[in-house]
């Protein structure tokens, strides 16, 4: 939102930050390009990195996992053994929050905002990711904006991109010419 309003872009991509390039030599993303952040802090980022933990998980529901020879998890099942202090979640978890703080800090450079809003898989972690991600902000934004940004969770959780499409249909709907005639 800018102004009170949904910003929309040029070509209505606005809402594309997860292809913004973290790193111009990493991970190969579904866009054909390589770095996008989308690569890093997605769900399935992070169930990647967990499955690539689970043979060295030394303790925890994660090794539990890998020992029952299940590759197939949720974010949840990430997430829940965290919150029991399972050391590869919480090593994932940890690794999440500090590549959402490299994307966040360049969204706070470039936008200035009140408040930056965790949504989707983020939201379901964000009593471990918001901590994370406040202490790892500061290398990545300029000063002044960082003292002044707000980080939470999305009201609407795993429904916030739906909640978001539903909001930009609705203001292209109620602003159409014909309604303001």
């Amino acid at each position: 939102m800018v102004g009170g309003e949904l910003f929309r872009g040029t070509c209505g991509f606005i809402g594309e930050i997860r292809h913004m390039t973290i790193d111009p030599e990493g991970n190969l993303c579904g866009d054909g390009k390589r770095g996008c952040w989308e690569t890093y802090v997605s769900l399935q980022a992070v169930l990647r990195h967990v499955r690539e933990l689970l043979p060295e998980a030394s303790s925890g529901k994660l090794r539990d996992r890998s020992r029952e020879g299940s590759i197939s998890l949720t974010f949840d099942e990430v997430v829940l053994p965290g919150s029991a202090g399972d050391p590869a979640a919480l090593r994932v978890m940890q690794e999440e929050g500090e590549n959402l703080a490299i994307g966040i800090g360049n969204l706070i450079n470039i936008f200035d905002p009140e408040l930056e809003v965790l949504g989707r898989a983020p939201n379901l972690a964000s009593m471990f990711l918001i901590p994370i991600i406040e202490s790892e902000l500061k290398p990545f934004v300029l000063e002044p904006p960082a003292q002044f940004v707000l980080i939470v969770s999305s009201a609407h959780g795993a429904d916030t991109c739906l909640m978001g499409g539903i909001a930009y249909m609705l203001d292209d709907f109620f602003s159409a010419s014909f309604l303001q005639k």
